[in-house]
């Protein structure tokens, strides 16, 4: 028996499935799906979803504002399998292009575009170990069991590699000449000045070299030097200059 994991779903590949389409009986606008359980289950399933649960898709939006009464749902196909209903999902959400459906059929959610306050939330969500410190003891274990251990890149995944950066670098936009000419003088800068002696003006604290107060305030190597030379702030609220006669 070979389970599959789908967001919100479980089923069994192998066991017969069935393709079932929901029509709105007022504007005429469908949905159609796939399912290994018996119609009855999956129609509760997406009753659930819209009233108990308060789902967001249109599917589930539509059958809030028009009620049940007003939906009329059949069976299209059954099939062997999953594999074989996500076929024939595909072909037909391609065919009659139904409005309620949000990606193109199949595993996964190809096709699928979010919406602007989708896009507004997901940027706004933390990340779960933002702000949070790991457990040392975790991550003694974790080091021990990746310790010594080879990298190896099938040809396969080189060529996946390859082919993520070569994408990478055609969605990267250039730097203008100014934002180049802006890299090089810091560059210049701090070697001209890699060794001279720096004070800190926020704690008054003085540096050998901008790369020791680069590693005591745990910044970004050159983030000192780049201070100085535009006489900005750190996001820490730190202020740099160099010794006065030095």
């Amino acid at each position: 028996m070979t389970w599959h994991v789908l967001p919100g779903r479980v089923y069994d590949k192998t066991k017969p499935a069935i393709v079932y389409r929901a029509i709105n009986t007022i504007n005429g606008h469908s949905y159609i799906g796939v399912t290994t359980l018996q119609f009855r289950e999956r129609l509760a399933q997406h009753f659930r979803l819209a009233f108990s649960r308060g789902g967001r898709s249109k599917f589930a939006k539509a059958l809030r504002k028009y009620g049940l009464k007003n939906f009329r749902f059949e069976v299209i196909q059954k099939c062997q399998n999953m594999e074989e209903a996500f076929c024939e999902e595909r072909r037909l959400i391609a065919l009659w292009k139904p409005y309620y459906n949000l990606t193109a059929g199949g595993e996964g959610v190809v096709g699928r575009k979010l919406t602007a306050r989708e896009r507004r939330e997901r940027s706004m969500r933390p990340g779960y170990w933002l702000g949070k410190k790991r457990d040392p003891e975790m991550v003694a274990r974790t080091a021990a069991k990746l310790r010594g251990r080879k990298l190896e890149i099938t040809p396969e995944r080189y060529a996946v590699l390859v082919e993520s950066a070569r994408r990478m670098r055609e969605h990267q936009k250039p730097h203008t000449p100014e934002q180049t000419e802006r890299q090089r003088e810091i560059a210049r800068y701090a070697a001209s000045t890699r060794r001279r002696t720096v004070i800190c003006l926020t704690d008054g604290k003085i540096f050998g070299s901008m790369s020791e107060a680069d590693k005591y305030y745990k910044l970004h190597r050159g983030a000192v030097s780049e201070k100085i030379l535009s006489g900005g702030r750190t996001r820490a609220g730190l202020r740099f200059a160099l010794k006065d006669g030095d």
